[in-house]
């Protein structure tokens, strides 16, 4: 399962690289491909170590690029759509009181159905 695990990493290095040079047309790319490529293929011991260090550098951008995502959509969505609802709505919370209680009264009758999907 090791040996398939740093095979795999190579070839997915090759083929990155690969595919960096087609855009970029840099020939360092390409140079980088075919030695990931050999390194997979005949050095064995070196494959596992950069699939180890590959599967690290993975963990760590899993780590931060995370926060950075959500942190981002916060910012973006969810605290422009709070702005405007506090800016439009001035008490959506009934946290200011005009009576003297809190309570207000619903007039509902019950039924059987009302107890069937509460969620």
């Amino acid at each position: 399962m090791e040996r398939e695990r740093s095979l795999e990493t190579s070839l997915v290095l090759t083929s990155g690289f690969l595919l960096v040079y087609i855009i970029t047309k840099i020939e360092l790319f390409v140079y980088l491909a075919f030695g990931f490529g050999i390194i997979g293929i005949f050095l064995k011991p070196v494959a596992k170590i950069i699939a180890i260090g590959w599967f690290k550098l993975a963990d760590i951008l899993n780590y931060y690029v995370s926060k950075f995502i959500f942190g981002t959509l916060y910012f973006v969505v969810l605290v422009p759509i709070s702005v405007l609802y506090r800016a439009f709505n001035k008490d959506g919370l009934k946290l200011k009181n005009s009576s003297k209680s809190v309570w207000f009264k619903r007039d509902h009758t019950y039924s059987a159905t009302d107890l069937e999907n509460i969620w």
